[in-house]
């Protein structure tokens, strides 16, 4: 009987391990995909302070605009959070 169990695990084991292994590997970005272009258009980004009443003193605010930025056009709005080394383990 424990010999059977033995094989049962065994083929169990190759077949999820197949399963496993058979997943698709994420290509590596190309050489230089970091590095600036001069090719490509570029946005600015500006860093404006502001007073915070919620928190009684100045924070600063970076702001990105797209190349062409117009201010007569509406744009979405993406806003973040700032993330800190203590916001960041307390999530984990």
């Amino acid at each position: 009987m424990k010999m059977k169990q033995f094989f049962t695990f065994l083929i169990i084991f190759l077949l999820v391990g197949n399963i496993a292994v058979a997943q698709s590997f994420i290509n590596p970005a190309p050489t230089g995909f970091d590095s600036f272009r001069e090719n490509i258009p570029h946005g600015t980004l500006d860093t404006l302070m502001y007073n915070s009443k919620t928190v009684g003193t100045n924070r600063k605010v970076l702001i990105y605009t797209p190349p062409g930025y117009s201010k007569g056009k509406k744009y979405p709005v993406l806003l973040q959070k700032p993330v800190s080394l203590t916001t960041y383990n307390r999530s984990r």
